[in-house]
């Protein structure tokens, strides 16, 4: 009979926090951070109960709490925002449909913005990472007490998809002519687009009739159909951004009102 290699300590911590991942999304658990069981995780890597034990011995919780603390922040380490929906939409424009002047401007912004903020929707909720992080989000946010480090874990993995985004954040500023308010930055602007987002994600979820709002934004008052999400990303930009007054043309967004 041939015998097993011994892994060592960190090996056998990798080889239970990959099954832990793989427990916490499968559909059945319902990312309920209760599932999360460390012995669930020790049948299927075949690790022994008394390594894995072992392997997440801490003098500050029993291992099955280390081990879930594990498994979240590495999973939220794991989740990445797809951001090439932003460069699809904008490279699918056509140029002649709005025109060049401030209102046409305004109206392909606001083209971008709905066509974005639905692809980008489409995108996380088919992202089982994305979704298991914005319901642990939730989930910590109502504890009474809530980990410190995954609060933290959670704050850099935001502070990512702002970095990832921020390029095409910089390139529609810089396109139609606008800039934010003076009263905010538009690092500020991009925290509240993400804390939209997940939000919004939420409520697609929960409530059917938030899905499809539709509304006359064609180019000639045609019907488009918009989320929840696109509707109020249009709303803050309305609130946080302003004509650039060194742009050659800028967007009108305040037509946005008419």
């Amino acid at each position: 009979m041939e015998r097993k290699e011994r892994l060592s300590v960190r090996e056998t911590r990798a080889a239970l926090i990959e099954s832990g991942c793989e427990l916490f999304l499968e559909p059945h658990t319902d990312w309920a951070l209760g599932r999360i069981s460390l012995g669930e995780a020790i049948s299927r890597s075949e690790v022994s109960r008394a390594s894995a034990y072992r392997a997440f011995r801490d003098d500050d919780a029993e291992p099955q709490d280390a081990f879930r603390l594990a498994v979240l922040l590495e999973v939220i380490a794991r989740t990445t925002i797809d951001t090439s929906v932003v460069a699809d939409v904008l490279a699918s424009l056509d140029p002649n449909e709005w025109g060049s002047d401030p209102d046409g401007q305004a109206g392909e912004l606001r083209e971008i913005i709905r066509r974005w903020t639905d692809d980008n929707l489409q995108t996380n909720l088919s992202n089982d990472l994305v979704r298991a992080v914005d319901v642990t989000r939730a989930l910590i946010s109502l504890a009474p007490n809530p980990d410190l480090e995954i609060l933290e874990a959670i704050k850099h993995s935001l502070e990512r998809s702002q970095q990832e985004f921020r390029p095409y954040m910089e390139a529609l500023a810089e396109r139609y002519g606008i800039r934010p308010r003076a009263w905010t930055t538009l690092e500020q602007v991009q925290r509240i687009f993400v804390s939209i987002t997940a939000m919004a994600m939420m409520e697609w979820e929960l409530d059917e009739s938030t899905r499809v709002i539709m509304r006359p934004t064609g180019p000639n008052g045609e019907m488009r159909e918009w989320t929840l999400n696109g509707t109020l990303i249009e709303s803050l930009c309305l609130i946080t951004i302003e004509p650039d007054p060194n742009a050659e043309v800028s967007a009108n967004v305040r037509s946005w009102l008419d």
